[in-house]
């Protein structure tokens, strides 16, 4: 299932793909809730009524919260208690976070409640839908989340607007360019909310979102939870499979280039250790290279160098790639439904990575490496060229010059971003992770972006090698003319085929 193919959205409240999330948050697709989902809530918000009309005395209910759990709330105040809940917990600091990010929060949300469980009435339910379906960017600062304990001040900048509270923000349709996604928006474009701001806060000329007045249990329910957390994570798995995916196209066009052992992907191997992913990994380098005419040669089996290893182990590194971003969607759907939250914190820690094992930058790691294992073929291939342009190799070797301080930049950038944790309210809240915070957040992406990067120079040199020359004279490889050397690699079609050639499968040089 591709998001382009999801027409609209039904939450249910016990299943959501990241697909799903995808659809909605970067390409708007309308959402609604199921109506059984909407039978639920309503069940449950009258048991809330009930337990208010007895006075039963109940954590955030009728009683404050925190050190003032033990303080009664009274029957007239239970409302009052919500809407402060949230004005005093929107305590967010810096930029605003991305809307496609707010975006699919605001789904995960909506999406949890739809389980029936947290006490809030269909119709706050559906203002938080209504703010999706008519393309509201509420402001919601970067900084405030405690992790593992709640994104509880960027949910609370959410309520705000669904409240329509004086204190929430809301970016104008001046501020936009038409329906695209906006990104790096600034505090100060975004505007209060009120009356006169909703119709230039949507995109639809006649917005179906009405504010709020929040009653008993739902602020808590709105603000009490971990879906920021999760956005973030859905929009990095979905857009780190697309990397994995683009690595393995790199990893069959190094093969071709290096003339590298095809056999070492075979079928049979991997079923005789079947390792999970590994075995799928190698059937789609296989596809990739199906057909080639530069491999299954005699050259496969000569000049086996060491570094070759690393070609013959790239689906070794992906599928575990791949089963890590598999187990993170798995914990992410998990999340989505609002189920075991502490088996979400422990597999998020194996995509958003931990000291000890980092997949992207392992993924980066692994493609420099393979990059390296082309340049003793370059040599082999070349050397009688190097004899007429002396110095002609070093520049074949300068790909990996910005290869290598993204690697580093994206291994140094996660350590210990992960594994600090301060109190946040001792010693009632005294150890919290810091998955949200925005470093964790801008090393994942700066990884995530890094690993395109590698890839994009990996497959750049893969192409661009001497196997794109015409056929050996017999005799094997003779001298060329540096500069008819050089427009011959320059040729605009080069490029432009490569693509054609990725389709059709194998021969990429």
């Amino acid at each position: 299932m591709r998001p382009e193919d999801i027409e609209s959205v039904e939450l249910d409240g016990e299943s959501l793909a990241i697909e799903e999330v995808i659809a909605v948050a970067r390409l708007r697709r309308p959402v609604k809730i199921a109506p059984a989902a909407q039978h639920r809530v309503a069940c449950c918000r009258r048991m809330v009524e009930v337990l208010v009309e007895r006075g039963e005395k109940i954590y955030g209910l009728t009683t404050g919260f925190g050190k003032l759990r033990d303080v009664t709330i009274a029957q007239k105040d239970v409302q009052q208690l919500q809407i402060n809940l949230i004005r005093s917990h929107a305590c967010g600091v810096g930029e605003p976070l991305d809307e496609d990010v707010v975006r699919a929060a605001l789904l995960l949300r909506a999406n949890t409640l739809c389980r029936g469980v947290s006490g809030i009435r269909v119709e706050t339910l559906q203002a938080v839908v209504d703010l999706l379906n008519d393309g509201v960017y509420p402001y919601v600062p970067a900084k405030g989340s405690v992790g593992a304990s709640g994104d509880l001040a960027p949910l609370s900048h959410l309520a705000l607007v669904v409240m329509g509270d004086p204190g929430g923000r809301v970016l104008p349709r001046s501020r936009r360019l038409g329906r695209e996604l906006v990104k790096g928006a600034r505090a100060e474009d975004f505007v209060a909310c009120g009356v006169a701001s909703w119709a230039e806060a949507g995109l639809e000329d006649e917005p179906a979102f009405r504010p709020v007045t929040l009653q008993a249990k739902e602020g808590l329910a709105l603000n009490n939870g971990t879906q920021f957390m999760t956005a973030i994570g859905c929009l990095l798995i979905y857009d780190g499979t697309i990397a994995l995916d683009w690595a393995e196209l790199a990893s069959a066009m190094t093969l071709e280039a290096c003339r590298g052992v095809i056999h070492a992907l075979r079928d049979e191997l991997h079923q005789a250790r079947p390792v999970s992913h590994q075995a799928a990994t190698a059937a789609r380098i296989r596809g990739h290279v199906g057909g080639s005419e530069i491999l299954d040669v005699l050259l496969n089996t000569a000049h086996l160098r060491r570094a070759r290893f690393h070609l013959r182990e790239a689906h070794h590194h992906l599928g575990a790639a791949v089963e890590d971003a598999e187990s993170q969607d798995i914990a992410d759907r998990c999340e989505e439904a609002d189920l075991r939250i502490g088996a979400l914190l422990d597999e998020l820690d194996r995509f958003l990575p931990d000291e000890g094992h980092d997949p992207l930058p392992e993924l980066l790691a692994h493609r420099h490496r393979t990059f390296r294992a082309q340049i003793p073929h370059y040599e082999h291939l070349l050397a009688p060229l190097r004899r007429e342009a002396t110095g002609l190799l070093s520049l074949i070797d300068q790909p990996s010059f910005p290869r290598t301080p993204l690697m580093r930049e994206s291994v140094v950038g996660f350590m210990h971003a992960l594994d600090a944790a301060v109190p946040s309210a001792p010693p009632v809240q005294d150890d919290y992770s810091l998955r949200c915070s925005p470093q964790v957040l801008a090393c994942a992406h700066r990884a995530l972006e890094h690993a395109r990067e590698v890839v994009s120079v990996e497959i750049n040199s893969a192409t661009d090698n001497p196997l794109l020359f015409p056929p050996e004279p017999e005799g094997g490889f003779q001298t060329m003319d540096v500069e008819a050397y050089a427009t011959w690699l320059g040729e605009p079609e080069r490029a432009a085929g490569l693509a054609d050639l990725v389709i059709g499968g194998g021969n990429f040089h």
